[in-house]
């Protein structure tokens, strides 16, 4: 293949890579001023053909914070010489709707060397993002209603023995009340009376516990 053919055909595949792609793809110089834009990215401008986008920049198209933001990563890769791969961004438009993007920049030369600017493909990631979003949502939800099940469940039980624990109080109450009542000089019923009051101690230490666990 002659050099003016192989010319050619990179101009013809160029051509058909700009027109058709689902991604958006551009070229900028080294201001961020649009050199070449594919169809997908006009379309997403709202424009009707690539000569209404080229030579502008972004704060012509995009929120002032994103054009921002776009301009300074595109200045820090011209700078550095290094790409930016696959970084997820928001994009922020005038009306104030937000979208997603996968990002991908890179340095662009000139056939001796030169940088003359940056170049970038960027994927609409909306959908997946907010499909994402939404699970992690319903799985946020999940584990909330499975803790206040368990938060329940276990409020029940600690109820369950707050009664108990109040019955056995009145019991012992009622038998410490009746040993007293017979002890008059009886060490024997003193010593019954007094373990009864120690132990209506330890339960009702034990209730103020469970008291305090359930808040009441």
């Amino acid at each position: 293949m002659s050099e003016a053919s192989a010319s050619s055909l990179d101009a013809l595949l160029f051509r058909a890579l700009m027109e058709k792609s689902a991604d958006a793809i551009y070229f900028k110089d080294t201001q961020s001023r649009y050199l070449r834009v594919s169809n997908r990215m006009v379309g997403s401008f709202n424009q009707d053909h690539p000569s209404q986008v080229e030579g502008k920049c972004d704060t012509e198209f995009f929120a002032a914070d994103h054009a921002a933001e776009t301009l300074k990563n595109e200045q820090a890769i011209m700078k550095s010489g290094l790409p930016q791969l696959n970084a997820e961004e928001v994009e922020t438009w005038p009306d104030g709707s937000i979208t997603w993007a996968s990002t991908s920049r890179f340095p662009l030369y000139d056939g001796e060397g030169k940088l003359i600017g940056v170049f970038g493909i960027s994927r609409d990631v909306t959908d997946q993002k907010i499909a994402q979003e939404q699970l992690e949502l319903a799985q946020k939800n999940l584990i909330e209603q499975e803790k206040k099940s368990a938060v329940s469940e276990f409020a029940g039980m600690i109820v369950a023995n707050m009664g108990s624990s109040t019955v056995e109080i009145l019991q012992a109450v009622d038998r410490a009340s009746q040993l007293l009542a017979g002890a008059r000089n009886n060490p024997e019923a003193i010593s019954n009376a007094q373990e009864e009051l120690r132990e209506i101690r330890h339960m009702a230490k034990r209730l103020g516990d469970l008291m305090k666990i359930t808040g009441v």
